[in-house]
């Protein structure tokens, strides 16, 4: 029976995967705290070290061990990533109330660890960890062409809304001043002004309310599989959304060498996305 994979997490950065021996090595070497979170597959949420009965072997020998209670791994419920942790769609049945979940590492590490309960300590440590989630290979950044793609798809749609209704009021602002006999030079500077608001506003709204709606991306982007997220893999705030729409006109005035850099940067991240802290990647079905 192969090993368990562990992700742990130090000064909030996650680091792993590693197999249960290791996880005992760093934590003989001091490289692991007992402070420190870690997280398995199968567990419901990130745990302190200190959780785990036989890590710290010093430790639990020179303490005598609690009455645990077994819990199988079949009442745990099981994840598919370290980064997200909801709450357990039943109640698991225990003797005592509040017990977190902990871990016992066997002493064999070809062998999965076996899931115990210890009284608890301390209340559940609610210190959210900057996660990373390519390290568990559950993220495909999307590539420059991709985006190129999307971003065509955007900016017709953009512009058939845009023209619609810039259009139509402009036809109403140059006719509304002709009426009160404005200069015409005047009256083509107002017109031109408000079309340039207007399509700031709409391209604007455009962006942020489908980046931040429960689809994370615009038409386009949805309509090749992509979203968009921060950079710890959750939906955008609407100032983060904001930041990355106004960050692509420092793109603009690069000459375009902003959008060229989702070419060749690690994460695939264009200059705003850099600016504003956003991911751009392929929706995994």
């Amino acid at each position: 029976m192969s090993g368990s994979q562990w992700y742990f997490a130090v000064d909030g950065q996650q680091r792993g995967p590693v197999s249960s021996l290791d996880l005992r090595k760093l934590a003989k070497l001091n490289k692991l705290k007992p402070t420190d979170l870690v997280w398995k597959d199968g567990l419901p949420e990130w745990i302190p070290a200190q959780k785990i009965t036989g890590l710290f072997t010093d430790t639990a020998e020179a303490a005598p061990r609690p009455v645990v209670t077994a819990v199988s791994e079949a009442q745990v419920p099981r994840q598919t990533s370290p980064q997200s942790h909801p709450a357990p769609s039943q109640p698991r049945k225990v003797a005592a109330a509040s017990l977190p979940v902990a871990e016992e590492i066997s002493e064999d590490d070809d062998e999965d660890i076996t899931l115990t309960r210890l009284p608890q300590k301390t209340a559940p440590m609610k210190k959210k960890i900057k996660l990373d989630p390519k390290a568990a290979g559950k993220v495909e950044y999307a590539g420059f062409w991709l985006r190129v793609v999307a971003s065509i798809i955007d900016s017709f749609i953009r512009g058939v809304i845009g023209g619609a209704l810039s259009g139509g009021t402009n036809r109403v602002l140059v006719l509304a001043l002709e009426s009160m006999h404005v200069n015409p030079l005047i009256t083509v500077f107002i017109a031109v002004s408000v079309s340039m608001i207007m399509g700031i506003a709409i391209s604007c709204a455009y962006d942020v309310f489908q980046e931040t709606s429960d689809t994370q991306a615009t038409m386009g982007k949805a309509m090749l599989g992509l979203k968009v997220t921060d950079l710890n893999g959750e939906k955008l705030e609407v100032l983060t959304a904001v930041i990355r729409h106004f960050a692509k006109y420092v793109s603009v005035f690069t000459f375009g060498i902003g959008f060229l850099m989702a070419g060749f940067t690690e994460k695939k991240q264009a200059l705003h996305d850099l600016i504003a802290g956003t991911l751009v990647v392929r929706v995994k079905n």
